[in-house]
């Protein structure tokens, strides 16, 4: 995925998420540009938020799906997004990033908005916006 793949699947979620599609014949240069500057804005938040997190101890390895592609290809330390079902495995307790760079640890109080580690539910492509970092995951065995 190059990074014009990455800009142009911001500007298709952004607009799925308002209801609505984007022909790509139909994206500007100035559309292109402020989601290129959001995803740098989200990405350096990332990097920022991945300072000494934890590793966590989860049983499944997000890395063997979506044809081994994390959110973005872009960052030093790659965000591997969660879907609702790996949510439920993760174990309260693990440091959880957002497509954002928010910090937020998994816990009872994760359905409670407006609560500090609330996290959002909705999906896109079948994906959270909470993920975990490269760094935290177990070393992958060699192939």
């Amino acid at each position: 995925m190059t990074p014009d793949d990455d800009v142009m699947q911001a500007i298709r979620e952004a607009a799925e998420s308002l209801g609505c599609t984007v022909d790509p014949i139909a994206v500007t240069d100035e559309m292109r540009q402020a989601a290129a500057d959001l995803l740098e804005a989200a990405e350096a938040a990332i990097c920022e938020a991945s300072g000494d997190v934890p590793r966590a101890l989860v049983e499944f390895d997000p890395q063997s799906r979506r044809n081994d592609n994390p959110w973005s290809h872009r960052q030093a330390d790659p965000l591997w997004l969660l879907t609702p079902a790996e949510l439920e495995m993760v174990p309260d307790g693990t440091v959880l990033v957002s497509i954002h760079g928010k910090r937020v640890t998994k816990g009872p109080h994760r359905s409670e908005v407006g609560h500090p580690d609330y996290i959002d539910g909705d999906t896109r492509f079948g994906m959270l916006a909470y993920g975990l970092l490269d760094s935290q995951l177990p070393p992958r065995p060699a192939r």
